[in-house]
This record gives structure tokens, sequence and C-alpha cells, in this order.
């Protein structure tokens, strides 16, 4: 799926979960592989209303290498949205540096399949490459922008103390962080 266009790739990961969530109904032993002909559209009257997954792993790449890794324990696909519901979610992006990646974990997460924008919501933790540790409430991956964002009141903590903010932008190409709202240093006792 390299180098097509991500609606083309988005599409094609539908109509596969589509004929194995098929095939799985139909009560069929085996692997399911979609062959379509780049030119094609995917049919949404073929796709399922939803599709109920556990243990969904989802890997964005380009050029061989990771870029987003998405893992949840449960999962629901929207097929004709091109969107993907998650329960109990890690998610992992690597820096354009190779120097390390930004780990998140969270509650609840929905992912959309055109954009590859992630929204993460509920007790979202996370830690940076360079080891600084964060705890907020939601945030926000933009694909193109390549931008880790919240609004929400946020606590980091690093070797140096704790911070806390009213939100943060985490810019994933550079590795880095810039805390918003009001920040404050906590005194530790």
């Amino acid at each position: 799926m390299l180098g097509q266009p991500r609606s083309f790739c988005a599409a094609r990961l539908l109509a596969g979960l589509a004929i194995a969530a098929g095939l799985a109904l139909a009560g069929s032993v085996g692997a399911a592989t979609a062959v379509e002909e780049p030119h094609k559209p995917v049919d949404d009257r073929m796709l399922p209303e939803t599709l109920d997954l556990s243990k969904l792993t989802y890997v964005d790449s380009q050029h061989g290498k990771s870029g987003l890794v998405l893992e949840a324990a449960d999962a629901r696909v929207l097929p004709r949205r091109e969107q993907v519901l998650m329960q109990t979610v890690g998610l992992r992006l690597a820096t354009a540096d190779a120097k390390g990646e930004l780990r998140v974990s969270c509650e609840h997460g929905e992912l959309d399949l055109k954009s590859g924008s992630f929204v993460g919501i509920g007790r979202v933790r996370g830690k940076t490459p360079d080891g600084r540790q964060f705890e907020t409430e939601r945030l926000r991956y933009d694909h193109a922008a390549g931008l880790v964002t919240t609004d929400a009141p946020v606590v980091i903590r690093d070797g140096g103390g704790t911070l806390r903010g009213g939100g943060f932008r985490y810019q994933v190409r550079e590795g880095r962080l810039k805390l918003l709202g009001g920040a404050s240093v906590v005194q530790e006792e």
C-alpha cells in the first residue's frame, strides 16, 4: 500500500476487513486476501455497518518505516464513515529524526482512516522520546501537521520537576514540546 493515496489505502483496509468479516460470519476457515485494481473504488454498499474486533493493531508507514502504530484491546470499525472507535488504546509515533518515539495510552480512541488523525480520551498518559511523562484527559494527533495537541489541563514530569499547564503542543517531526496556558512549576515536598 506504500505510495498509494491515503483514501485508497483506507478503502483497501476496509474492503479487506469486510471480506474477512464476511468469511468469519459464514464460518469459513483460512485467510482472506482482498485483491482490487487501483482504479476501482470500493462500493460502500458492500461494506458492513460495523465490524467489532479484539486486539486490533493498526500501522501507518511510509517508505518502510513505521510512523504510527495503534493497538487497541477492542475496536469497532465503521467502514462507511472510515472511522475506528477503540477501547484501551496504545499509540506510538516515531520521530522523524529516528531518535525515538512518542508513546501514549488512553481509555478510548478514535482513528479517522481518511486523514490518519487520532483523538485519545480518558486518562491519557504519555512519554516523549527524551523521557518527559505527561498526563491529561484528551489529546489529538493531526497526521498531516505531525502535531499532537491538547487544550485540557496537563501535568508534565521530568528529571527537573513537575509542571502544570493549560495544554501542550508536541511537534512529532522535531520532537519539541511546548507547554501552553499559564504554565506553573509544582513545588515538590
